[in-house]
């Protein structure tokens, strides 16, 4: 199987500066997203989720208003070619 077989093309970014609100915003606004991209200068950054977001702003109690998506992301992400085999 590859890649391009199970990804997603019409992936939702957001950069990586915006605050969590405006993260829960896409959010809402997209319906059916559970992940966005984190972009800085063109440049995928990370990944956000909404898992993210309860872990750190409600059992941390975070201000989503005035925390940046940047303190929230996961960094690890590991870009694959579309034709690359799983």
């Amino acid at each position: 199987m590859l890649v391009q077989e199970i990804m997603t093309r019409n992936v939702i970014d957001i950069n990586s500066d915006a605050s969590v609100l405006d993260a829960c915003k896409k959010f809402v606004e997209k319906k059916k997203v559970g992940s966005l991209v984190v972009m800085d200068k063109n440049i995928i950054v990370g990944i956000v989720t909404e898992r993210d977001i309860i872990k750190e702003m409600l059992l941390v109690k975070g201000d989503p208003k005035n925390t940046k998506v940047m303190k929230i992301m996961s960094t690890k992400v590991i870009p694959a070619r579309t034709s690359t085999r799983l």
